[in-house]
């Protein structure tokens, strides 16, 4: 009978191990990046959508800031008409439905950690506002 001498034939039981870990992990870090592919929304800037030559009525997520005073509401017809920028360029944005919550007048928008100590908080903020005004 052949002896059979330890390590002369084969890969060693480690090093499969580390492939078997080596390729699940892989196959975990494939299929992670397929489901997060399907779920991402990417929003362009108003450059962005310029050099893309989006066109009137097409349908776009736009990244921007709301310019003052372009915020126009008609409650009859449900139309949303603002404007956005990215600092170069600016856009006209007419939207149908109800305006979103941040889109509202006096909206706040602010990380807590920028608050000044003796500044009343913006949940204070907000109350003080729902509330009538004294007589």
């Amino acid at each position: 009978m052949a002896e059979i001498r330890a390590g002369a034939s084969g890969i060693a039981p480690r090093r499969i191990l580390i492939l078997l870990a080596l390729a699940a992990a892989v196959l975990v870090a494939f299929v992670a990046v397929q489901n997060l592919a399907s779920n991402a929304v990417y929003y362009l800037t108003p450059t962005e959508a310029k050099e893309h030559h989006v066109g009137p009525g097409t349908p776009v997520r736009l990244g921007g800031l709301v310019l003052p005073g372009t915020l126009q509401y008609d409650a009859q017809s449900r139309t949303l008409v603002f404007a956005i920028g990215d600092g170069t360029t600016n856009i006209a944005v007419v939207g149908n439905g109800a305006p979103p919550a941040l889109l509202r007048g006096r909206a706040r928008a602010r990380h807590p950690s920028t608050r000044r100590r003796n500044e009343p908080s913006d949940e204070r903020l907000r109350r003080e506002e729902a509330r009538p005004p004294r007589e």
